[in-house]
């Protein structure tokens, strides 16, 4: 029995293991319901995510130069990092806004139930 040679089975997509065809279905996908969901919230981070999953088909032109592999990696990770601290900061405000929210329906009602106290 002759050893099995990983080069021989991983292929030539070692780099990005998809084929093209689905790398593209996926991209189309995934930045059109960003670009949905952009046009309804506005939210930086969707930009970035759209700029990050765009960026993945420079992967195709860096195959030969590892460099140009790296630089992007190093790219990718720099958008996946403002687009979760932009989650973060979007959670945070929409966190203070519904506790506003509670805080403001919560004062609402109580002189409601004080002037029922009163007149009881």
């Amino acid at each position: 029995m002759s050893p099995v040679d990983l080069d021989d089975i991983l292929g030539q997509h070692i780099e990005f293991p998809l084929p093209l065809w689905l790398h593209i279905l996926f991209a189309l996908l995934s930045v059109s319901g960003l670009i949905f969901a952009y046009s309804k919230l506005h939210h930086k981070y969707e930009l970035y995510l759209i700029i990050g999953i765009l960026s993945t088909f420079l992967v195709y032109l860096a195959y030969p130069n590892d460099i140009i592999f790296y630089i992007l990696g190093i790219e990718e990770f720099v958008i996946l990092g403002l687009a979760i601290h932009d989650m973060h900061r979007v959670e945070k405000e929409n966190a203070a806004k519904e506790k506003a929210a509670l805080e403001k329906k919560k004062d609402a009602e109580s002189p409601d139930t004080e002037d029922n106290e009163e007149q009881a």
